[in-house]
């Protein structure tokens, strides 16, 4: 994972205790895991203020509610991406379009075009498998374009 030092040094026992080749196996709703893990984290270092890095993790370890309360608040493009995927995960897939289209108002990282947002949730919505595994994996892959992208900005 393509992150500051500072901060994988922060979530490496996360990422180790659930690699992202197990976090996120559902596409639609999931039981939340490592959530003490999580809190945790969020009470130290790097992340402690940064809301826009929370939600990414609580989507990480499936922690659907928690995830929404944060990116309620989040004002930016991203912020937006975080509150349609999670609406995408609950099933609420016009709810998730319309955060997806408040997503491509600003910069997103050039592999997440708004096309291919949507089209994920497209794609989703027509599964009828929780556990189709090229979906499941582009959901990793998006998580982790986003999640990269984030924490490499400056400031």
């Amino acid at each position: 994972m393509n992150l500051p030092a500072n901060l994988k040094a922060h979530l490496n026992t996360l990422f180790a205790q659930h690699p992202i080749e197990k976090a996120m196996c559902f596409l639609r709703g999931a039981s939340p895991v490592l959530t003490d893990e999580v809190k945790a984290l969020l009470r130290t270092g790097v992340i402690a203020e940064d809301s826009t890095l929370a939600a990414g993790l609580w989507l990480y370890v499936d922690d659907l509610d928690r995830c929404h309360e944060v990116c309620q608040d989040l004002p930016d493009s991203l912020g937006a991406c975080w509150h349609g995927i999670m609406h995408r995960r609950e099933g609420d897939y016009s709810n998730s379009h319309y955060w997806m289209t408040r997503a491509e108002r600003n910069p997103l990282p050039q592999s997440l075009s708004g096309a291919a947002l949507h089209d994920l949730v497209d794609a989703v919505s027509r599964s009828r498998q929780t556990t189709e595994e090229h979906l499941v994996s582009r959901q990793r892959t998006e998580w982790l374009a986003l999640f990269e992208y984030y924490a490499n900005q400056p400031g």
